[in-house]
């Protein structure tokens, strides 16, 4: 009913069909390396496969302060730079990377000291990607707390001058800590329009898993109800699980963290020695069992993008995401999902 492939427009003409499941890079959670300068441990993996990615999320936060390399000549000659590769280049605006600790379910320990992010270190970022890079989406600076209507006004007045990058308007809640109430922005529905996609942090549309279906649900009724196909961003949201539920939902671009942290097994994200050990690589060195079990990771992700595809014009056969040898108790995979979302969408009724 929701599930259907859109598309991710520029003001060149240029666009990208949905679905997109979009690899993250930050370095918030990891370490850093001995560099000139101190680069983060998530440069090294990003330089490894930033050639076989077709899309890729970058943090404005990283690039301003140095620590990814691939950033470097990102603001010198553009034809140069490695993130002129992708065909999507989404830049985040830095609010994960200025948070310290976890976030729900994340099994990682972030020990850094973070630095200075305000709204001009964003815009000077901002100002490195110029005309030539038509495959930047450009995400809003984040304002957890601020009205909804503020939240738009200022994206749209600091994106406007960028025009040649996509933007994406990244909603927070209007309360600190607190999850979206969609209701409260249907008045401010048709600002969006100015917006080439729209955005929610998967955390902040709910507790439950059905009640994060529920909130894509609510949000993609929404803009249809205003004739608006804007694609539906969920940030922090690539488990292989989870993915084709809010793809059914109506949600259209996925990122995360996930396939660097865990291994994907029979759709499932797993403890990463777990896929290794599973893979038969616990004989082999800590960097290419790391390497490997990423690489197998980004094949589960482009194998998962295609059963989407399948699944939105084929009918919405749940089936396409069974694994014959992961059962929830007597019914399969693909049987658990539908079931879940159909819970979901009676909520909605």
């Amino acid at each position: 009913m929701w599930a259907e492939r859109r598309d991710l427009r520029w003001s060149s003409g240029k666009s990208v069909r949905t679905p997109l499941l979009v690899p993250s890079f930050s370095s918030r959670g990891f370490g850093r390396v001995r560099n000139e300068p101190v680069e983060s441990e998530v440069s090294q993996h990003l330089d490894y496969f930033l050639d076989q990615l077709s899309t890729v999320l970058v943090s404005a936060y990283d690039l301003h302060h140095g620590l990814l390399a691939a950033g470097k000549r990102v603001e010198e000659d553009w034809a140069t730079s490695s993130l002129e590769q992708p065909d999507v280049v989404v830049l985040d605006s830095g609010g994960y990377e200025t948070a310290s600790g976890t976030d729900e379910g994340e099994l990682i320990r972030d020990l850094r000291v973070t630095r200075d992010w305000e709204p001009p270190h964003w815009q000077q970022t901002l100002g490195w990607f110029g005309p030539a890079c038509d495959n930047v989406v450009a995400v809003s600076f984040d304002r957890p707390g601020s009205p909804y209507v503020e939240q738009i006004e200022r994206a749209q007045q600091e994106l406007a001058p960028h025009g040649h990058l996509a933007p994406l308007m990244l909603l927070k809640p209007e309360r600190i800590r607190g999850v979206h109430r969609f209701a409260e922005l249907e008045a401010q529905v048709e600002r969006l329009r100015f917006f080439s996609a729209v955005g929610v942090t998967e955390h902040e549309l709910g507790g439950p898993l059905q009640a994060r279906v529920e909130g894509v649900i609510e949000l993609r009724e929404m803009l249809s109800r205003h004739s608006m196909q804007l694609p539906i961003h969920i940030f922090g949201a690539l488990d292989p699980l989870f993915v084709p539920l809010y793809f059914a939902a109506g949600a259209d671009i996925f990122d995360g963290l996930t396939w660097l942290r865990y291994g994907f097994d029979h759709g499932l994200a797993v403890h990463r020695e777990s896929a290794a050990l599973l893979s038969g690589l616990l004989e082999e060195r800590d960097d290419v069992r790391s390497r490997t079990v990423q690489t197998s990771n980004l094949g589960e992700l482009s194998a998962l993008t295609r059963r989407l595809q399948r699944f939105a014009v084929e009918g919405q056969d749940w089936s396409l995401f069974d694994h014959p040898d992961v059962r929830a108790r007597s019914r399969s995979l693909g049987e658990t999902l539908e079931n879940v979302f159909l819970s979901a969408k009676a909520g909605r009724s």
